[in-house]
Formats: C-alpha cells, sequence, structure tokens
C-alpha cells in the first residue's frame, strides 16, 4: 500500500472582494422589498390594508399569510445555504405580484415587477460564481 495524497476536491475559491460585496448588493434589494412588503402585511398598515382589500380585492384576512408567506421567502433567500431555493421563491413570488398587478390593470406594473425581479436573478449567479 502506497501513500498517495490526494486533492481536496471540496476547497472552494474564495471569491474576488468586489464580486463578494456586488452579489450580496444585489441579493439584498429584492430581499429588502420582500422584507417591507411583509411589515406592511403583518402589522395591517391602514394604506396597505385599503389598497390590498379595495384596489387588488383580496380578503383582508389573508394579509397575514401572505406576510408569513413573504417573510420566509426572504428569510430562505438571505441565508446563504438556502440561496438558490430562496431564489426561486422569491421569483415566484413576484411573477404573483405582477399578476395581480396586471389582472387589474395597474399601468406600468410589468415594469415595476421585472425591475424588480432581475437583481434577484442576477444576484444568484453573482454568488454562485
Amino acid at each position: 500500500m502506497s501513500s498517495k495524497t490526494f486533492p481536496d476536491i471540496h476547497v472552494q475559491s474564495q471569491p474576488t472582494t468586489w464580486k463578494y460585496r456586488t452579489g450580496w448588493a444585489l441579493t439584498l434589494l429584492p430581499a429588502l422589498a420582500l422584507l417591507l412588503s411583509a411589515l406592511l402585511k403583518l402589522t395591517h398598515a391602514a394604506v396597505f390594508v385599503d389598497q390590498w382589500v379595495n384596489k387588488f380585492g383580496f380578503p383582508e384576512s389573508a394579509l397575514t399569510g401572505v406576510g408569513l408567506l413573504e417573510l420566509s421567502c426572504a428569510v430562505r433567500y438571505l441565508i446563504p445555504r438556502t440561496a438558490i431555493y430562496g431564489g426561486i421563491l422569491v421569483a415566484a413570488f413576484f411573477g404573483g405580484a405582477t399578476v395581480a398587478h396586471v389582472r387589474i390593470g395597474d399601468p406600468g406594473s410589468s415594469r415595476r415587477s421585472c425591475s424588480a425581479c432581475s437583481p434577484g436573478a442576477v444576484s444568484i449567479f453573482a454568488m454562485s460564481a
């Protein structure tokens, strides 16, 4: 038996500082949007409840559940180990928000939602590079 040393295949190279910081900056943009929206939903802010019920046509009882779901997506997205799964959830959540705006004929809704999703998609690739 010879004792050969094999290279450790589990060692990953560290990303450069600017890639690391750019990845986190792009990750925080959609995460902060989700966290702010979840906060408005969970606190039942009067202005937000009025839009939720009268403009979008959703029942007020759904605010807490959707807020918790949104908070869960944001937390999964911010944890590096679950960031890919969280990124998929965030994209799906923003897709649902786009559908809600398009359904009521909100002008410019698709531009806002797509611009909010783009940083999330970019940050997944930036962090995995």
